[in-house]
C-alpha cells in the first residue's frame, strides 16, 4: 500500500475461516515511511468483493520503519462471530494520502487468485481493482473456538442430569435417615 506515490490506495486481503470463531485480532505485517498508523476493517464478502464493514479493528502501537517492518496487532471490542467457510476481508487504509504504509508481501507462495483487491480512490467500499498473481499480504487472524450448538446442548443436558442424580441421593439418603443422624463418631 502506497499513500505517497498512489494517493489513497486501500488494499484488501481475503480470508475464510476454517471453523467458526468469534474473532480476537489480527497481526499484518507492515512498515511506514512516515506516519504511524493504519485503519483496518474487516468486511464482508460481497460477489468475490469487499461488501460493508462487519467490525473495525484497533491498532496497537505504531508501525515500524520500511524496510524492513514489524507484525502490527489490531483488535476489536465488539468482535463478531466468523462463520466456518464464509468469505471476509481485511481492508486496510492509510488515514493520510501524504504518508506510505507498506503491507508486506507474504513469503509462502501465495499468490492471488483474485482474493487480493485495492483501490486508488481512498475508499474502503471500492471501486476494486482485482490484483492476480501478486503475493498476498502477509497476516494472520486468530479467533476463539466458539461451541456448536448441538455441542452446548449435550453440555446442559448432561449438567442437568447430574443435578437429577444429586437431588435423587440427597432424597434417598433422607428417606432412609429421616432425623438426619449419623450412625457415626461425631
Amino acid at each position: 500500500m502506497d499513500g505517497g506515490a498512489v494517493a489513497n490506495q486501500v488494499i484488501a486481503n481475503a480470508f475464510t475461516p476454517s471453523q467458526t470463531v468469534t474473532l480476537a485480532d489480527a497481526q499484518l505485517a507492515l512498515g511506514t515511511l512516515g506516519l504511524s498508523s493504519m485503519s483496518l476493517y474487516l468486511e464482508s464478502n460481497a460477489g468475490g468483493l469487499p461488501g460493508t464493514v462487519v467490525a473495525t479493528l484497533t491498532q496497537q502501537g505504531a508501525l515500524a520503519g520500511f524496510p524492513p517492518g514489524s507484525l502490527v496487532d489490531y483488535t476489536c471490542t465488539a468482535c463478531p462471530m466468523l462463520q466456518a467457510g464464509t468469505e471476509y476481508w481485511l481492508v486496510a487504509e492509510e488515514p493520510d494520502p501524504d504518508t506510505v504504509v507498506a503491507w508486506a508481501w507474504n513469503d509462502i507462495g501465495d499468490t492471488s487468485t483474485g482474493d487480493f483487491v485495492y483501490n486508488d480512490a481512498g475508499s474502503i467500499s471500492g471501486l476494486w481493482q482485482v490484483d492476480l498473481g501478486d503475493p498476498r499480504g502477509a497476516f494472520e487472524v486468530q479467533g476463539t473456538a466458539t461451541p456448536e450448538p448441538a455441542t452446548l446442548f449435550l453440555l446442559g443436558t448432561a449438567l442437568i442430569v447430574v443435578g437429577l442424580i444429586r437431588v435423587q441421593e440427597k432424597s434417598r439418603a433422607l428417606a432412609l435417615n429421616p432425623g438426619g443422624e449419623t450412625s457415626g463418631p461425631k
